[in-house]
């Protein structure tokens, strides 16, 4: 058994216990699986009938620990170990991210950030499969306007050098149109869309314009909504607590920890 006190200590006559803890975690629920090994210190007390208190054991970092020959000795104390197995049975829990709406977790050192990341991954398909129902739906919309109006000029009583030059300025505008529209549903980022990125506004002077808009303000509106509820459901993040089982916690060694008294 080895003996510690913290690095430049003096005076450390006060004994409290140290056991290397080895934990294989297997969580069926949440699927978490890992393995770490941890300095956990104790009480040295004899009553091995009385269970410690929840802040009466606690990880420890040894890494401001040196050895040294024991001021006295001691003798390990009857059911030392079953308690603290009993204790990280009863208060040990590791914390992990789940997404309730999605009903998955995060990994072994995962971080928020990450697991956020990869819940919209996870709903990609989704939001893909939503955004393009839109897309067909505002594409019928755009190309009816588009039709009305060069069924408009075409009915025009106007030369026909003039109705064709009207009917090609028709057609070139809507294809800026179209360009604008395509890349909403090409680009992978959730940042809203607004209004003033599909530059529609002032390029047509006839009826049709309020409808080119109110079609554009709709799409704005559906488009960022479909976003918005991605990354809601990405972001339902809540904190799931792993707990451990008998079979996964392993002693490796024990020591004593000297330290100042009070």
């Amino acid at each position: 058994m080895k003996h510690y006190q913290v690095r430049d200590e003096s005076d450390t006559s006060q004994p409290s216990l140290i056991w290397e803890i080895r934990l294989d975690i297997q969580d069926v629920r949440s699927g978490y699986r890992g393995s770490d090994s941890a300095l956990f210190l104790g009480p040295f007390l004899d009553q091995s009938d009385i269970d410690w208190s929840e802040d009466l054991v606690k990880p420890l970092d040894n890494t401001n620990l040196e050895k040294i020959s024991p001021p006295r000795k001691v003798t390990w104390p009857a059911g030392a170990d079953e308690k603290l197995i009993r204790h990280l049975l009863q208060h040990y829990r590791i914390p992990v991210w789940r997404n309730y709406r999605l009903g998955i977790y995060s990994t072994p050192q995962e971080s928020r950030e990450d697991f956020v990341s990869r819940c919209l991954s996870a709903i990609a398909e989704e939001r893909s499969s939503a955004l393009q129902k839109v897309q067909d739906i505002f594409l019928r919309r755009f190309l009816e306007i588009e039709q009305l109006l060069l069924e408009e000029v075409r009915v025009e009583d106007a030369q026909p050098e003039l109705q064709e030059r009207m009917l090609s300025q028709v057609k070139d505008l809507f294809s800026d149109f179209r360009e604008d529209f395509s890349r909403c549903f090409v680009e992978e980022s959730l940042d809203p869309l607004n209004e003033s990125d599909l530059d529609w506004t002032g390029k047509i002077d006839i009826e049709l314009q309020e409808r080119i808009l109110k079609l554009r303000s709709d799409l704005v509106a559906r488009y960022n909504e479909i976003n918005e509820a991605a990354k809601k459901k990405a972001s339902s993040i809540e904190e799931y607590e792993v707990a451990l089982s008998y079979q996964q916690i392993q002693i490796i060694s024990r020591g004593v920890l000297w330290h100042r008294t009070g």
